[in-house]
C-alpha cells in the first residue's frame, strides 16, 4: 500500500503519527526490474494516537470496513484490519 491512501483516510480522526515499515529491498529491485512501479511500498502500519478513548474508536468504527474511494480506486475493495494493543508501549517494537 501507498501512503497517501492512509493519510486521507485517518486525517478527520484527530491527531496521530503514523508509522509505516518498506518493503524489504530485495522484493522491491526484483520489482523495479522486471518493470514494476518504482515508487516505495509499504507492507505495514501502525497509527499512533495521542489520545487513548479516540484510539478504540476509530478502531471500532474502522476495522472490516472498506477503505472506500472511487470504483476505479486501486484500494476500492480492501479491507481495514485494525486492532487496539492494550498496554503496548513503543520499545516493544525494537
Amino acid at each position: 500500500m501507498k501512503y497517501y491512501p492512509i493519510t486521507t483516510n485517518n486525517s478527520y480522526q484527530g491527531e496521530h503519527i503514523i508509522y509505516l515499515a518498506a518493503e524489504d529491498d530485495k522484493i522491491a529491485h526484483r520489482r523495479k526490474k522486471y518493470g514494476g512501479n518504482r515508487k516505495r511500498n509499504y507492507t505495514e502500519g501502525w497509527v499512533e494516537f495521542l489520545d487513548k478513548r479516540e484510539a478504540k474508536l476509530v478502531v471500532k468504527h474502522l476495522n472490516n470496513h472498506i477503505i472506500g474511494g472511487k470504483k476505479s480506486s486501486w484500494y476500492h475493495d480492501d479491507i481495514w484490519n485494525m486492532k487496539y494493543l492494550h498496554g503496548f508501549k513503543w520499545i516493544h517494537l525494537t
